[in-house]
C-alpha cells in the first residue's frame, strides 16, 4: 500500500515488477493479489489514488479546494450501491454514442446494450440517429435474449440531447411505443446522472480502448 500511494500512477500491472526488485524486498506478488488489495481499500484506479493523496495534502495544509470536494463527492457516488439484476434480460442498459464523421462527411452513431446480470453486450453502428433506436430494439442482437428464453423485462436507455448524453429523444415516441408492444418496462436515467447507467458506459470505454 505504501508503494502504491508513493507512486499512484502505478497499477496492478506495474507494482509487481517493482516489488520484485531487491530494494523493495524482492517480493513475488501476483497482479491479481495487488488488485484485490487495492479494491478493498477503494484505490483500484489511478484516479482514486491521486484523489486520496490530494485530500490528505489539502487537509495537512488546512485547505480543501473546490476541486477536491468535487472529487470526494464523485468518489462517494462511485462507491454507492448501483442497480443490480440476477436474471438475464431482467435489466438491460442502453445508450447512444456519437462516434464522429466518417471521412469528415457522414455522421455515424453507435447503439449499445449491456445486460446488468452478466455484462453480455451488443453494439451496432448506424448512419441514422432516432430511427435506428427502434430497429436496434427489434433487431436480431436483442432478440437473442428471447431466443435463449430470457425475454427483455426492463431497459434503461440514456442518449443524446442538445449535445449532452442525457435522456435522448431517440428513446422517446416510437421507441416508447415499441417497448409497450413488446411488454418491456421503459425507464430513464435522471438528468446529469450518467453513473446510473454505468454498465453500458463502461462497455463504451472498453470498445473505445479495444477498437
Amino acid at each position: 500500500m505504501a508503494l502504491a500511494l508513493a507512486w499512484p500512477s502505478w497499477g496492478p500491472a506495474q507494482l509487481p515488477n517493482q516489488l520484485r526488485r531487491r530494494e523493495h524486498g524482492g517480493l513475488p506478488v501476483a497482479p491479481g493479489t495487488i488488485y484485490r488489495l487495492l479494491c478493498r481499500r477503494g484505490l483500484q484506479t489511478r484516479w482514486e489514488r491521486l484523489a486520496l493523496l490530494e485530500v490528505h495534502s489539502a487537509q495537512a495544509a488546512g485547505l480543501l479546494t473546490e476541486r477536491t470536494r468535487r472529487q470526494r463527492a464523485a468518489a462517494e457516488r462511485r462507491r454507492a450501491p448501483h442497480i443490480q439484476a440476477t436474471k438475464l434480460g431482467e435489466f438491460v442498459s442502453l445508450d447512444t454514442f456519437y462516434i464522429g464523421k466518417l471521412k469528415g462527411v457522414v455522421r455515424i452513431w453507435q447503439y449499445t446494450a449491456c445486460d446488468a446480470a452478466c455484462s453480455y453486450g451488443v453494439a451496432q453502428v448506424s448512419l441514422e440517429f432516432s430511427a435506428a433506436a427502434v430497429r436496434f430494439l427489434n433487431g436480431r442482437d436483442l432478440r437473442a435474449f428471447e431466443a435463449a428464453g430470457w425475454p427483455l423485462r426492463r431497459i434503461l436507455p440514456e442518449g443524446h440531447r442538445d449535445g449532452v448524453t442525457d435522456q435522448g429523444n431517440e428513446f422517446r415516441g416510437r421507441f416508447d411505443q415499441a417497448c409497450t408492444e413488446r411488454g418491456i418496462r421503459h425507464t430513464r436515467t435522471k438528468p446529469r446522472h450518467a453513473w446510473t447507467n454505468g454498465f453500458v458506459e463502461r462497455l463504451h470505454g472498453t470498445i473505445l480502448q479495444e477498437l
